[in-house]
């Protein structure tokens, strides 16, 4: 691709393209390039890493079958989030709506291994609440966790897909989406929009981590422990996000040199001319050599420096999507609990 954007892979369902997963050479963002129906792209199955999709049966808003989200209070929660838990516990409301509702930043399952079907659940019901982030933009949101791509569409409706013979990892991968028409509107801004966007997603679990551990910490006055715990989360991953800022100035600066280097070579280029002579060419073969040796080392560095990028922002997103999830099923589960022992005070 153009803009220093190149695939890494490509799925189709059936003859036709509906994903590309796109990186940039340039700051080593990867995300997920959504192809709409309209557009009949045809690809060669031949090709390396294309793979085919099928559709996992979820509805338009990601609700599962004996999912507790089913029985979520549907009421919108108008409240500013501050002092929202304290009132909720007196007031009885549903918890879940009340969390649910503080995701808001301006900014029936088939055909699935049965291992796998409370990992999605979690990641639907993620996304129904990350996509209040994205509502308001181009750019939305997508997860892949083993072979499944779980994706806010730009309607900000849900969609599953199951990726056949993918070499899958356990560990949870966040990818921005972008709409091919998008893409082609904003191609001169994507690289700086796409990271952008993942700060800002990486900013709303931050925060609501903080404020789940907080909701715990009131819930679990006992455990003082829950609090230090979160701290120390969030320590490993400002490390992880300070080494992903490194590595991305280091692409940043050799872009920069590989760029010098290419104008140094088109420099020997005019100023030897072909047929001036054997010495002059013998020294102009030398001087574009020892240039291509270098560009091939920066290459070989940048190669290095993108595989860094790409396993520091997986362990980040891993942790951090993991975190939320436990974070925010722990609130609910403890929430019921809290309300059991209540009943059992009364009981007694």
């Amino acid at each position: 691709m153009k803009n220093n954007l190149t695939y890494l892979a490509i799925f189709h369902r059936g003859e036709m393209c509906t994903h590309v997963e796109v990186i940039s050479s340039v700051t080593g963002e990867v995300f997920l390039l959504y192809i709409p129906s309209k557009y009949d792209i045809a690809i060669d199955k031949h090709m390396k890493d294309v793979y085919n999709v099928e559709y996992i049966d979820v509805s338009e808003e990601g609700v599962v079958a004996e999912d507790y989200a089913e029985q979520m209070n549907p009421v919108e929660v108008h409240r500013a989030y501050e002092g929202v838990m304290e009132e909720a516990m007196r007031s009885g409301d549903d918890l879940t709506a009340t969390l649910e509702e503080n995701y808001r930043h301006q900014a029936v399952l088939s055909d699935v291994v049965k291992n796998d079907m409370r990992a999605l659940k979690n990641i639907f019901r993620q996304l129904k609440r990350l996509r209040l982030s994205v509502q308001n933009v181009k750019y939305k949101i997508s997860l892949i966790y083993k072979n499944y791509i779980c994706s806010i569409r730009r309607d900000d409706s849900l969609e599953g897909f199951s990726i056949s013979d993918y070499v899958h990892c356990d560990r949870y991968r966040l990818l921005i989406t972008i709409d091919l028409e998008s893409l082609y509107d904003k191609l001169g801004t994507v690289n700086d929009d796409i990271k952008m966007v993942r700060e800002s997603i990486y900013l709303v679990l931050s925060k609501n981590q903080m404020r789940h551990a907080n909701n715990l910490d009131q819930l679990l006055l006992r455990q003082r422990h829950i609090k230090d715990s979160s701290n120390d989360i969030q320590d490993k991953k400002q490390y992880l996000e300070e080494r992903l800022r490194e590595l991305q100035e280091m692409l940043y600066t050799l872009s920069k040199t590989e760029k010098s280097k290419y104008a140094e070579r088109n420099v020997i280029e005019g100023e030897y001319q072909t047929g001036s002579g054997v010495h002059q060419d013998m020294v102009k073969g030398k001087a574009i050599s020892d240039i291509d040796k270098s560009l091939r080392k920066l290459d070989e560095l940048r190669q290095e420096i993108i595989a860094n990028i790409m396993e520091c922002r997986l362990g980040l997103e891993n942790l951090a999507l993991r975190i939320d999830i436990v974070f925010f099923d722990n609130s609910i589960m403890l929430d019921e609990v809290s309300r059991n022992f209540t009943s059992l005070e009364e009981a007694v």
